[in-house]
């Protein structure tokens, strides 16, 4: 099976308020509205986020991606590198003794996600990660 892109980072600065405010959790915040704005260009509902201890979860109201989830976080040793990610990395998910390939799904919404990443001017250096960053 092929492997599938679930993890992008990258660096930015307009996530901050001002440049000398880099406040974790609003950096945080201010890429999760930016997504949840994307996302809902290429017709995909965010259903709610929450905020966790190292970012955001975005769940999505599409029954399409119901078992699927976004996530995206600050790496806090840069202050302007952030990471998105796609929750699952298994394409097979086991439901009643049934196994369900949805390895189509994540290559949709990592096509979505790559769009909105990569074709901001102000999102530089995009990287997906390869089974070697995963390690």
């Amino acid at each position: 099976m092929a492997f599938l892109r679930t993890h992008i980072e990258f660096d930015c600065d307009i996530f901050f308020q001002t440049q000398n405010e880099l406040k974790i959790p609003l950096t945080q915040s201010l890429l999760m509205q930016y997504l949840c704005r994307e996302l809902d260009n290429y017709g995909i509902q965010v259903l709610n986020y929450i905020s966790v201890e190292w970012g955001y979860i975005i769940h999505l109201d599409n029954e399409y991606f119901h078992n699927i989830w976004i996530g995206c976080a600050h790496f806090e040793v840069n202050h302007n590198k952030f990471l998105v990610f796609i929750n699952s990395t298994k394409p097979l998910i086991k439901k009643f003794f049934i196994k369900n390939d949805i390895s189509y799904k994540i290559i949709q919404l990592s096509n979505i996600l790559d769009k909105i990443l990569t074709h901001h001017p102000l999102i530089l250096n995009p990287h997906w990660w390869t089974p070697k960053d995963l390690d």
